[in-house]
């Protein structure tokens, strides 16, 4: 508590040690020890347990039996050994935290020749016992409970130091002429001419950590693995860095007076102020963590309800539901924190339908009508670090950088089989735009109530254990905020377990989810949690055809807009290995079918073509009932007949309802502001046209970016008019031709 036995370790003597100190004065540190080896015998014997016991193995197509002991054994080892390897990882850093802020205390002095001010600070300490300069009090009153006599007190520290009777003591300088010197005078005079640990000292890491960036950099062309190590590497380390320093800073602080930032000291009056107020923050936010963390996920929602969205109105799936006027939209996600007892694989495709959402493997929930369009289009197409480092790294380090940077555009999903009664009726009372809040906050409400009690716990521990009147007070603190501790770990711990029945509700909890997602545990049981976190729906399959295979449809239409400028179609060829893999159905060449159906899409790289086809057949094993179907592919690409056309006016009604192109000669409205832009547009040509920009006016002042009509990144939130209507064009006579053979193979 407040670094007691890192100070003992501070102003151990030179015969007894840092480590010793570290061992003998901490209270925490034998039992620390106990459980770390506690811990990882318990995740080795359930890794053995996984190991010796196995699953069942099942034939292609054979649906494992659920009730097999050996599924629940393997559950439960699975969630044995994640918190165990877990927690043992939190005490090691801790551990580790707390040696090395130690250690680099020691070491500054030493290094630059202050062994005697070290010392001469200790002794100040020592023989006012445990008081520092201007308090008449100690620095830690209840530093009683840490050890029946605190060490600063105990006749090795007050013998080593000479200290005297009334707090003074003398050092003992081979400098000198007199070798000896009033100590408070000697320690005063190097303080006041800045002999202390400062900020700078910390500058130092992080120059060798920016150097080590900038060689990686250099390094590139010759070893192109090392730069992204050395990034997802550099973050976690100068995270360390600065809580060590901060450590360094609030232990130290109060003896040496070394500042952080150059020029923040330790005031106890300050620090309690701000220990109060952050309590008060952390009890205010914690409501609102899920919130919080979904910031960039709304923003996203926002960009594409304003932008892709007439008038800017969102529908929800009720509307699509109702409308007989209306397609069956069908669009697909990415789950990547669960997986079934009998799979390795947690990446698990998911769909987003009127009618229900789920597939096969996390099985369907009807689809709740107040989940909006724009947000469904938001989780499928949420490709930023969430995706990369969820679905495609499975790097903590990776993780890390989505936790620090908060980039996460995907979000989490509620996926319920069913409600209970109480939950329906009072859900039945509230307006069908507040219904899916509401359904939120019920679910979360039970957990939220735990982890608000244990940080109310905390905090009031906190502030009798620092504004103590008393022995009681301290006893009844440190008792508060063990039991603070204790209800956290319970609560994380179960958390692990949410596949049994009175578990249920911790998978609702934004808190605890985080915490798994960020050390990357796969939740496996046969029933998903309630809770799911989808990112973008590319990672398995970018197209959405899997689902349409899975449905055996006859004709599929694919228009595929994926960025690929050098039509290696790689899109399509990582779903077409998905469908063989999942034994959905094979592909063939419609003209020969005896020819290999990827020199079909290299005979696409290599022509000029609008459009092609090939064959499906369904039905992988010789006895299973097959049926054919034909799937047409429409790419994004711009063939050397649509080459060097010329930028044309915006889409209107008339364009759209009748099919008449338009140009700026033949067009005779003229709805632009400014005359003189539209002059600079009509010199353009289409390929021209920057992906970079908001607004027509981007394109003549930057025009940045990739060039029509392989588009940044920004196409998934935004559009300029002029590439929305080149776009549409450019699919509109793209896809003619398709639509007309399709026509003509289905009458």
């Amino acid at each position: 508590y407040f670094g007691y036995a890192m100070r003992a370790a501070f102003c151990a003597p030179e015969t007894l040690g840092l480590q010793w100190a570290l061992l003998n004065h901490s209270r925490y540190a034998t039992p620390a020890l106990i459980v770390f080896a506690l811990l990882l015998s318990i995740s080795s014997t359930s890794w053995f347990v996984q190991r010796i016991a196995g699953v069942p193995s099942c034939k292609p197509g054979e649906e494992p039996n659920q009730k097999d002991v050996r599924y629940t054994v393997h559950m439960i080892s699975h969630s044995l050994c994640g918190v165990c390897n877990r927690f043992a990882a939190a005490l090691a850093i801790l551990c580790a935290l707390v040696w090395f802020a130690t250690f680099a205390e020691v070491l500054t002095y030493d290094l630059k020749g202050w062994s005697a001010l070290r010392y001469g600070i200790c002794a100040r300490y020592t023989c006012r016992n445990g008081t520092i300069p201007g308090n008449a009090a100690p620095l830690n009153p209840c530093d009683f409970l840490e050890h029946d006599i605190p060490w600063y007190m105990q006749n090795r520290f007050q013998e080593s130091f000479d200290c005297r009777k009334d707090g003074t003591f003398m050092l003992h300088l081979p400098q000198l002429k007199s070798h000896l010197i009033e100590g408070d005078l000697y320690v005063t005079r190097m303080m006041d001419n800045g002999r202390q640990p400062r900020w700078l000292d910390i500058k130092v890491i992080i120059f060798i950590i920016i150097a080590v960036l900038a060689a990686s950099i250099l390094l590139l062309p010759f070893i192109p693995s090392l730069f992204p190590a050395v990034v997802l590497t550099c973050g976690p380390l100068l995270v360390l860095v600065f809580i060590s320093a901060f450590v360094q800073f609030r232990v130290f602080g109060p003896l040496t007076q070394q500042p952080i930032l150059n020029f923040v000291h330790y005031q106890k009056e300050t620090w309690d102020l701000t220990v109060i107020i952050l309590c008060g923050l952390s009890c205010i936010t914690l409501p609102f963590l899920r919130e919080i963390k979904s910031l960039w996920h709304h923003y996203y929602v926002r960009c594409l309800q304003q932008n892709f969205f007439a008038h800017g109105q969102d529908r929800n799936m009720l509307e699509l539901k109702l409308d007989p006027w209306c397609p069956f939209v069908l669009v697909t996600g990415t789950v990547n924190d669960y997986a079934r007892p009998n799979e390795d694989n947690s990446i698990s495709e998911i769909a987003f339908t009127p009618l229900h959402v789920g597939s096969s493997k996390v099985g369907y929930v009807p689809s709740p009508p107040s989940r909006s369009l724009a947000q469904i289009t938001a989780l499928t197409g949420a490709g930023c670090l969430d995706a990369i480092s969820l679905s495609m790294q499975e790097h903590v380090r990776v993780r890390f950088w989505l936790e620090v940077l908060n980039l996460a555009w995907g979000d989490f999903i509620l996926f319920e089989p069913s409600r209970t009664p109480l939950m329906k009726r009072c859900l039945s009372y509230v307006p069908t735009s507040m219904r899916r809040g509401c359904t939120w906050w019920m679910h979360r409400s039970v957990t939220m109530v735990l982890l608000f009690v244990n940080t109310v716990l905390f905090c009031c521990g906190l502030g009798l254990y620092r504004f103590q009147e008393s022995k009681e007070d301290c006893r009844l603190g440190r008792s508060l905020v063990d039991c603070s501790v204790l209800l956290m770990l319970a609560a994380i711990i179960m958390s692990f377990f949410s596949y049994f029945k009175y578990f249920h509700g911790f998978a609702f909890s934004p808190v605890l989810r985080q915490i798994q997602q960020a050390t990357r545990f796969v939740t496996k049981s046969w029933r998903p949690p309630n809770m799911l976190y989808v990112t973008d729906g590319g990672v398995q399959d970018c197209t959405a055809i899997l689902q349409l295979l899975q449905r055996k449809r006859k004709n599929i239409l694919l228009v595929l807009a994926a960025s690929d400028p050098t039509d290696d179609l790689a899109v399509l060829r990582t779903t077409m290995q998905t469908t063989r893999h999942q034994r959905i159905a094979s592909f063939y060449d419609l003209k020969d079918s005896r020819r290999d159906v990827n020199a079909l899409l290299d005979d696409f790289k290599n022509s000029d073509v609008h459009f092609f086809k090939m064959g499906i057949r369904y039905g992988w094993n010789e006895d299973e009932p097959h049926s054919l179907g034909i799937l047409w592919i429409v790419k994004n690409r711009l063939p050397q007949s649509f080459a060097n056309q010329m930028v044309r006016p915006h889409l209107d009604e008339e364009e759209i309802v009748f099919g008449q192109p338009k140009d700026y000669q033949t067009s005779e409205s003229d709805d632009s502001e400014d005359p003189t832009a539209d002059e600079e547009l009509r010199r353009m040509q289409q390929e021209q046209l920057g992906g970079f920009g908001c607004c027509d006016c981007c394109h003549r002042w930057g025009n940045c970016g990739r060039k029509f009509p392989h588009l940044s990144f920004t196409g998934y939130m935004w559009l300029t008019p002029q590439l929305f209507s080149s776009l549409c064009r450019l699919g509109h006579d793209l896809s003619h031709s398709a639509v007309m053979d399709i026509k003509q193979s289905l009458s």
